[in-house]
């Protein structure tokens, strides 16, 4: 049987936020990836989310300050701040 299932989500989505993260493996597939070495800044998702395409390094400069987001216990890639601002596991059922 299956027990204590509530926090199997986080733990096995503890990796930086990345959305292109798929694409980079695709590009160079590894056994049992990592995840990403680096997250992204919320303003650079907004910029991915209005223009479709990622920022150009000249125009952020260096790394955000919030670029190394992670994704919240309870939470998974598809409720980051992006795409869902209310996830609350226990309403759904």
């Amino acid at each position: 049987g299956l027990y204590d299932m509530a926090g199997n989500a986080w733990e096995h989505c503890s990796d930086l936020y990345r959305p292109d993260a798929y694409s980079l493996f695709l590009k160079s597939p590894k056994k049992d990836p990592k995840g990403p070495r680096g997250g992204v800044s919320q303003i650079e998702v907004n910029w991915f989310l209005q223009n479709g395409k990622w920022p150009s390094p000249l125009i952020f400069g260096k790394q955000h300050a919030l670029s190394f987001l992670h994704v919240t216990k309870g939470g998974s890639f598809l409720c980051h701040e992006s795409y869902c601002l209310r996830y609350r596991p226990g309403a759904r059922h």
